[in-house]
């Protein structure tokens, strides 16, 4: 059954003290995505999915003229909170990733950031994204590469929703991801832009997973998610006794398109 795009308005007035990056990784996010844009000759950017200006507020902050469409109006209403004069005014946009209300060619740029494992459909976002971009335009998709220290944990929730005959969760990992913007002939240039290390009290784990403040979680039936917890909990206790290691390398992919072909005269 298809799903649908998910909305992070329950988790606004949260979202940013729990999707943290390092003053220093986050300094190296900004300068790459403006390297990126400069080398292209990209001198304004959408962003799909901008959420609380995460990312694109340091970019306003530099200047950069920046279009963001989301589809969470609290989201977006905890971005219009941060901004200050010194941030170039963004156009600010509700609307799917899948069915973007803009016009055809009408960015040299456009950025995701953890996006295209939230929407309806990831082949229909792609599509609309390689539609409203310019010819020779830049798709940037930040992403990372872990250690992935919590794997055990996801594949624990595989197997307990499984038991109890309930829809699988739906994850488009990072690898795929890139797969499936490679199948619509895109090309891809690699930047690593920086290493990270973040360290977790398993304690702090479960509580977030108890609150349910990550989007894997709410979409399991809530009858279902408390049957799991306490069977999760006794289990997550005894596979991560001790401190939890991120050991991450924060990514750009930047992929470009090859010309539309003419079209038959």
């Amino acid at each position: 059954m298809p799903h649908e795009s998910v909305s992070f308005d329950r988790a606004a007035s949260y979202y940013d003290a729990t999707r943290t990056m390092s003053p220093e990784a986050a300094t190296a996010v900004t300068g790459a995505i403006l390297g990126a844009l400069a080398r292209n000759a990209a001198g304004r950017l959408l962003e799909v999915g901008i959420g609380t200006g995460r990312i694109s507020l340091p970019l306003m902050a530099r200047g950069l003229p920046v279009t963001g469409v989301d589809i969470s109006a609290g989201m977006v209403a905890q971005l219009r909170q941060k901004l200050t004069p010194e941030h170039h005014p963004p156009d600010l946009i509700f609307g799917d990733a899948t069915r973007l209300p803009l016009r055809d060619e009408a960015f040299p740029a456009v950025l995701t950031v953890h996006v295209l494992h939230l929407v309806s459909s990831a082949e229909a976002a792609l599509s609309d994204i390689r539609r409203v971009l310019a010819p020779g335009g830049i798709y940037l998709n930040k992403q990372y590469r872990d250690n992935r220290p919590l794997a055990a944990s996801g594949a624990w929730w595989d197997d307990a929703l499984d038991r109890r005959r309930h829809a699988p969760l739906h994850r488009l990992h990072f690898e795929d991801q890139r797969k499936l913007i490679r199948s619509t002939g895109a090309t891809l240039e690699l930047v690593d832009i920086c290493d990270e290390v973040n360290r977790q009290d398993p304690e702090d784990v479960l509580d977030k997973t108890r609150r349910r403040v990550h989007s894997w979680s709410w979409q399991i039936a809530d009858d279902v998610f408390a049957d799991c917890i306490g069977e999760y909990e006794a289990w997550f206790r005894t596979h991560y006794p001790t401190e939890i290691v991120e050991e991450l390398t924060h990514e750009l992919e930047i992929w470009r398109w090859p010309p539309s072909a003419p079209p038959s005269p």
